[in-house]
């Protein structure tokens, strides 16, 4: 039977039915079967469609060994306190400790790992940035999710084994500019997929939507340092405001994406708002919007 004959499952079934599964049969995975995953794992969207990926299939028993080993150092700690914090009546909670539990332990055994990579360093300031690389990777990491189950085929997403990127990119040989973000452990499942259980949207709408928050521009407070106002307005400022405005606190930013409404974001130290717009060129979504006065 050949790769695509697998893909034969309603989206909505597939997305109703898809859920984490952490054991898996020792029986191997055709190598057309995952690289047809990972083909449809690419068509998700990713931001300006820079395409910034890399998925690397690991089946070399070493390499799953290293990363087996750095998952079970992250695990040890994560289910120390997720044990601790966990009432005794949570059956639950305690099966799906009780799985992640069997996969620390078997990872190394698992037929294939799909590591999702970003072609680049992903910066830990400021916070925009790195939602908004993540945002080119996690959704096609949840197209391949839905393409396994489709297949019929185990999948979970975890990141425990890079908690170290330093120590994921040895393990897989990636150079310096290559980001390991998450980890998908493929395999045929030992038990059977089922319905998930979540909480309802309540009253036809989900809490807390856009449309409960607005906030209407003109109500936004105006931030002072320094004797400068910054007031948001909607405007590019002028080059020359831009290399010689500092901001502490709050720049204010439009999306178009969320119907103009206005974001805010918290800066942690004093940054120029022409190397704040050059990281911002990245995305083509945001414009940002005040004017010193």
């Amino acid at each position: 039977m050949g790769a695509r004959e697998f893909l034969g499952m309603p989206l909505e079934e597939a997305i109703s039915t898809q859920r984490a599964i952490r054991r898996f049969k020792l029986e191997p995975v055709d190598d057309d079967l995952v690289l047809h995953l990972i083909e449809l794992a690419l068509k998700a969207p990713t931001g300006g469609n820079a395409q910034n990926w890399e998925f690397i299939i690991v089946k070399d028993a070493q390499v799953k060994a290293r990363l087996a080993a750095l998952n079970r150092q992250a695990w040890r700690i994560y289910r120390g306190i997720s044990r601790r914090s966990t009432a005794k009546t949570d059956q639950s909670t305690l099966r799906m400790l009780e799985a992640a539990d069997w996969l620390a332990s078997h990872l190394h055994e698992t037929p294939v790992l799909v590591v999702a990579c970003l072609k680049g360093v992903i910066p830990p300031w400021p916070p925009f940035a790195t939602a908004s690389l993540y945002a080119s990777i996690f959704p096609a990491v949840q197209n391949l999710l839905l393409a396994a189950r489709a297949a019929g085929l185990g999948a979970v997403l975890t990141t425990l084994p890079l908690w170290s990127r330093f120590l994921a990119r040895r393990a897989l040989g990636l150079p310096w500019n290559v980001t390991p973000s998450a980890v998908v452990p493929l395999g045929w499942p030992i038990g059977r997929y089922g319905p998930t259980r979540r909480r309802p949207v309540e009253g036809g709408r989900l809490p807390g939507s856009l449309r409960e928050s607005r906030v209407p521009l003109e109500t936004k407070p105006q931030i002072t340092r320094s004797c400068r106002r910054i007031r948001a307005l909607g405007v590019w400022p002028s080059s020359a405001q831009l290399m010689r405005t500092r901001l502490t606190h709050i720049v204010g930013l439009r999306t178009h994406g969320f119907c103009g409404e206005p974001l805010l974001l918290r800066c942690l130290r004093p940054w120029t708002f022409r190397n704040f717009s050059l990281v911002n060129s990245q995305s083509t979504a945001l414009q940002l919007a005040f004017q010193v006065v």
